[in-house]
Formats: C-alpha cells, structure tokens, sequence
C-alpha cells in the first residue's frame, strides 16, 4: 500500500535550523521512498513499510540528539505525489 507522510519537526532550543537540516538529510538518504521539501513541511511517500521504518529510523536518531524535538505528522493511506 502506497502512503504520503507530511512531516513538521520543531526542535525546543535555540539551534534549531541544524537538527531539522540533518533530519532531512538523513530522511533524504533513505532508499526506495520519495521525499519533498517545502518551506513548512517535509513529505515522504512510498510503500507503506518502508517509509514508516525509514521514519522511525531517522526519528529515533534525531531524538537522541540533545535537546527536546516535537514532530507532528499525517499520514495518508494514498500516494499524494
């Protein structure tokens, strides 16, 4: 199943550009999805699993990070590409 993730990551501290770049970064790295950027959000889309995993991966590396994140999301059950 194809899914369209909208991605909004906040960092809580006063460096916040470099984390969101890095994030994007290692997003846009991962294999076998799409990702676009516009100037509010990060949209990733592909087969279901894939981008979920390569979300997680990518989340779970931000927030182990210093500092506090917030990332809010919708996710679509279709291929908004």
């Amino acid at each position: 199943m194809k899914i369209s993730v909208d991605l909004s990551l906040y960092p809580l501290n006063e460096n916040y550009v470099e984390p969101i770049r890095a994030f994007i970064a290692a997003i846009s790295a991962c294999e076998d999805i799409e990702v676009q950027c516009n100037r509010m959000s990060t949209q990733v889309f592909g087969e279901y699993d894939v981008v979920m995993d390569s979300i997680q991966r990518c989340l779970k590396d931000t927030f182990e990070q210093e500092g506090k994140f917030v990332l809010n999301s919708r996710i679509m059950n279709f291929d908004r590409s």
